[in-house]
Order: C-alpha cells, then sequence, then structure tokens
C-alpha cells in the first residue's frame, strides 16, 4: 500500500511493520537508553551511597546518621554491592539483568522505605523499556507521559507550590514571591502537562523530545550549579532527556495500536501507570510514588519538643543520605518513634481535601514518658 494511501486514511501500519527511519534504529534507541538509565542509576547510587548501607540510630553520637524505616522485620544487609552488580548484569544481560535489578531494588525499599524515591523507580522503569517488547516499551512510554502530566498538575492546583516552592527556587523566602514569579511557576507546571499532550499524539512527539531535553537539562543545572540542593535527582533528570529522543521521538504508532497489541496484564500495568497516581488524593498511593515533586502539596510533619520549637522531620534527616524521607504518614511515625524522645509531639498536617473529610488533616502524636511507660 503506497505512504500516501496511509496519509489519506489516517490509518497507520504497527511499528513492527515499518522500518524506523526516525532518530536511530531500534537497537540502536533500545542500547543508548538502557546505558544512560544504568549509568543515571549508578550515579545516583553513588551520591546517596549511605541511603543503601545498613545505619545504626545512636542518639548519643554528636551527629547521629538517620536510622532505616523497614517495612516488616527482615535482616538487615548492605543492598549497595548488589545493586550495583546488577547494574552490570543489565548491560551484558539486559533480560535478566533488568528484572534481578528490580527485584533488589524492590528488596532495599522493603530493608528501609527511605530508598523509595522517585528516581531509582523511574530508572528502572526506563531500563525495562529498553527490552525489545511492545509491552514493556509501551508501559515505559506511559510512565514518561504520566510523570509528565502529573509532575505538573499537582504543582498547578497546589497552594503551597505558589506560596513555597517557587519561591524557594527562586532564592527568596517564603511567600516572598511576586505575581511574575507565579506566573513562570504556573507555565512551568502547565510547560510539564504539555509534554505529556505532545508525546500521546504521533505528530508531536518529536516536538516533545525536543522540548523535554532541555528542559530537563536545565532542571539538572540548576539543582546542581545554581542550587547545589538536592543533586540526586540530576542523573535521572539526564536520562529523561535521553528517554525523550529513545522513547518518545522513534514512537510511530498511535497509543490506541500499541494497547490492542499488548496482552492484557499489559494493558492492566499500562492503565495502572497512567492513572494510580490520582490515588493520592485518596490516600491510597505514596507521593513520591504519584509523582508529587516539588509541590508542596503533601503530608508535612514536625517534631516539637516540650518547652521548645517545633523541627520539621525534613531538616532531622541526616544530610549524608542527600534524599528526603516520602512524605507519608506511616513513615513520619516510624521515624518518630526512633528518634523522639519521651514527651515530644509529632504534629502531622496533611493538605489533601480527603484528609480533611477523614479528620486526619491535622494529627499529634505525644510520645509518653519513660514513668508513663513504666506504668
Amino acid at each position: 500500500m503506497p505512504a500516501n494511501t496511509f496519509a489519506l486514511t489516517g490509518s497507520r501500519p504497527h511499528t513492527s511493520n515499518v522500518p524506523n527511519r526516525t532518530f536511530g534504529s531500534d537497537a540502536w534507541n533500545a542500547l543508548v537508553l538502557r546505558f544512560s538509565a544504568v549509568a543515571a542509576q549508578a550515579a545516583t547510587i553513588w551520591i546517596t551511597w549511605p541511603l543503601w548501607t545498613v545505619r545504626h540510630y545512636n542518639p548519643a553520637q554528636a551527629s547521629p546518621v538517620s536510622p532505616m524505616l523497614p517495612a516488616f522485620p527482615l535482616p538487615q544487609f548492605d543492598v549497595l554491592p548488589w545493586l550495583l552488580g546488577s547494574l552490570v548484569v543489565v548491560l551484558f544481560a539486559p533480560r535478566w539483568g533488568v528484572v534481578l535489578h528490580g527485584a533488589i531494588l524492590f528488596w532495599a525499599i522493603l530493608l528501609d522505605q527511605i530508598r523509595m524515591q522517585p528516581e531509582c523507580i523511574s530508572l528502572w522503569v526506563l531500563m525495562l523499556g529498553s527490552l525489545n517488547s511492545p509491552g514493556v516499551k509501551l508501559l515505559a512510554r506511559s510512565h514518561l507521559i504520566a510523570l509528565w502530566f502529573f509532575a505538573g498538575f499537582h504543582k498547578l492546583i497546589s497552594p503551597g507550590y505558589y506560596e513555597a516552592v517557587v519561591p524557594f527556587m527562586a532564592g527568596r523566602s517564603p511567600g516572598d514571591s511576586p505575581i511574575a514569579y507565579q506566573v513562570l511557576g504556573g507555565l512551568a507546571a502547565l510547560f510539564e502537562m504539555a509534554l505529556a499532550g505532545l508525546a500521546i499524539v504521533p505528530r508531536t512527539r518529536r516536538l516533545c523530545a525536543v522540548l523535554a531535553a532541555p528542559f530537563h537539562l536545565a532542571v539538572m543545572w540548576w539543582l546542581a550549579f545554581h542550587m547545589h540542593w538536592n543533586e540526586s535527582v540530576c542523573p535521572w533528570n539526564a536520562a529523561i532527556a535521553v528517554a525523550g529522543f529513545t522513547l518518545i521521538w522513534p514512537w510511530r504508532s498511535s497509543f490506541r495500536d500499541d494497547w490492542r497489541h499488548v496482552s492484557r496484564p499489559g494493558r492492566v500495568a499500562v492503565a495502572f501507570v497512567l492513572l494510580s497516581p490520582l490515588l493520592f488524593y485518596v490516600a491510597l498511593f505514596d507521593p513520591f510514588l504519584s509523582y508529587c515533586i516539588y509541590t508542596s502539596n503533601v503530608p508535612e510533619a514536625w517534631i516539637a519538643v516540650p518547652g521548645g520549637e517545633s523541627i520539621p522531620i525534613s531538616s532531622l534527616l541526616g544530610p549524608e543520605l542527600n534524599v528526603a524521607i516520602p512524605p507519608e504518614h506511616r513513615l513520619f511515625e516510624a521515624y518518630f518513634e526512633q528518634v523522639g524522645q519521651p514527651s515530644d509531639t509529632l504534629i502531622i498536617e496533611d493538605p489533601r481535601w480527603w484528609a480533611r473529610l477523614r479528620g486526619y488533616d491535622h494529627r499529634e502524636i505525644v510520645k509518653p514518658a519513660a514513668h508513663d511507660v513504666a506504668k
């Protein structure tokens, strides 16, 4: 069938039946994506080195390390060499390596939930997308679409984003944000959402890749070289810039066509990736897993000392980890259980409407004094 027939009818053959004459061959795109994701994951692990080792909290130390927050009482061990070793396997035996790295990362998170960082999980999904399977490629592409859309959406509807995050990123005090800065903040959120829309429409995918690369590289430069803050997400931003050209640019078929060629379990996985971030608003999905990044629409917690000030838990987390504690009630409570002193109070503020509806938008938990425990 002549090529102009497809243009007239609006139908497109499936990707597997069309030679790839776009950014590069399928094999080359997969290789570049795989190497970039592996390199970014290795750099992230290096930047957050102590996060992946066994830590023992000792309040008697002058600068105690942050405690581990296990999901279950499992035997602890240093997962760092296992994670790095599995990345080597990804390069030489991609299918087995991606499965192995994902399993080790999952186990590492069970051993310490502070490790549930969005950049580490996202980079594993990009490695998955480098495999020669239409289903996993659609899953990885859906991940990028959801990431761009919800990262912008959460910001756009969050008052705290304009009041606290935008001034902070601009080097100003909270609340000190001229209207021009707020407009720029809103435009940045809309830009992220627009990337998702451009990635869905076949004719605008190249534009998406061209716009996404400088955007993520600019974010990386701003954090690493201007603010010297949160460098752990910089390799992730670099990998996403590459993924725009290796996953989105060569994507020629429509989302509907790809959906039809994916198995039922694959469709469930894709639908979950695209829609699960909405579960954050009813407290069924964690903020970081919902792409709540620099949004200020997540729960916050403080530890109030009797007769003293309230200290944000975010400032108590050891700087050696170079990551933020995932903002979830259960993790704040687990952290307070280990760090809080008798008679201290844990204060949690949750801005979500669901929290107000269910009555846990403001919580105060007092740690019993020693004599109360004895009784």
